[in-house]
């Protein structure tokens, strides 16, 4: 946790206590020390109180980082059922879809080689490209799972 800074004060020492006061600042302690007195002396905390709020932040974010856990338990499990559920049900079904699309491509083209009428020949080829539109459509999907 960071102590936010106040704004600068000039104080007026004692000729005794300036000293002492000039060599903590010059070692960089005079904030850190005169902070820790006031607390200490007007109730406003010690460094007891300090180590308790850094505890609670630790404890804090023990706590965020066990809620962050459940939550990816959770979608692991949730991507492990979906993956599952798609490789139990929805490849078997792209898998059947597609033995009965080469079945009816191969039924069309076969009375498309025989039709005597052009009309009716035709029309099997653009079945036979529909048919080969979805078998393409069915494969990319199968893709997709593997």
């Amino acid at each position: 946790m960071k102590r936010q800074k106040e704004r600068l004060r000039t104080i007026q020492l004692d000729a005794d206590v300036a000293e002492i006061a000039q060599k903590l600042a010059d070692k960089k302690q005079l904030s850190s020390t005169l902070s820790e007195l006031l607390r200490s002396n007007y109730g406003y905390g010690d460094a007891l109180e300090e180590k308790k709020r850094e505890l609670t932040a630790i404890l804090d974010h023990i706590q965020d980082m066990h809620h962050k856990r459940d939550e990816m338990i959770k979608d692991i499990d949730a991507t492990e059922k979906e993956f599952l559920d798609r490789q139990t049900n929805v490849v078997p079904q792209l898998k059947q879809k597609l033995v009965t699309l080469r079945a009816k491509y191969d039924l069309t083209k076969k009375q498309a080689e025989t039709a005597i009428d052009a009309l009716v020949r035709g029309m099997k080829y653009r079945a036979m490209e529909q048919f080969e539109n979805q078998i393409q459509d069915v494969l990319q999907q199968l893709e997709g799972f593997e």
